[in-house]
C-alpha cells in the first residue's frame, strides 16, 4: 500500500473525510503519480483527502474502489444498531496470530457486542 491506512481518529462522525483508493482508480484518475496522496477527490457528492493506495492485487467481492472509514458513514441504517445491513470486513492477520486465535477474538467482541446493546424487547417479539 501507498501512503497508508486510516487513523483512529478518522474512524468517527464528524472526523475530516479521508478515502484509500485502488489501484486501479489510482491510476485512471492519477496516472498513478505519488501526487495523489493528499489531493482532493470527490466521492458520492463529498470532498475526501486521498491518504492511501491499495495494492496492486488487492481484489474484493465486487469492484471495490474507494474505502472510507466505517465510523464517518451518517446513512440512517449505520446509526441504528437494530438494522440488519450487509457489512463485510477484511482485516490482515498480523504474523503472530493464527485465524483460530482471530475467530476466537471475534466471537468473544461479538457476545461482548450483543450484551452491550442488547434490546430487551427482542427477546419477547422472537
Amino acid at each position: 500500500m501507498s501512503g497508508r491506512a486510516f487513523l483512529p481518529e478518522e474512524d468517527r462522525l464528524g472526523a475530516t473525510p479521508v478515502i484509500i483508493i485502488s489501484y486501479r482508480l489510482w491510476q485512471h484518475l492519477y496516472g498513478g503519480t505519488a501526487e495523489a496522496i493528499g489531493k482532493q477527490l470527490v466521492f458520492e457528492g463529498r470532498a475526501y483527502t486521498v491518504v492511501g493506495i491499495a495494492p496492486a492485487g488487492l481484489r474484493l467481492s465486487g469492484d471495490v474502489d474507494a474505502f472510507t472509514p466505517l465510523g464517518q458513514n451518517t446513512s440512517p441504517a449505520m446509526q441504528n444498531r437494530e438494522m440488519h445491513i450487509g457489512i463485510h470486513v477484511v482485516a490482515r492477520l498480523r504474523p503472530s496470530v493464527t485465524l483460530a486465535q482471530a475467530q476466537a477474538e471475534l466471537a468473544l467482541i461479538g457476545r461482548y457486542l450483543d450484551e452491550q446493546y442488547r434490546n430487551p424487547m427482542r427477546a419477547l417479539t422472537s
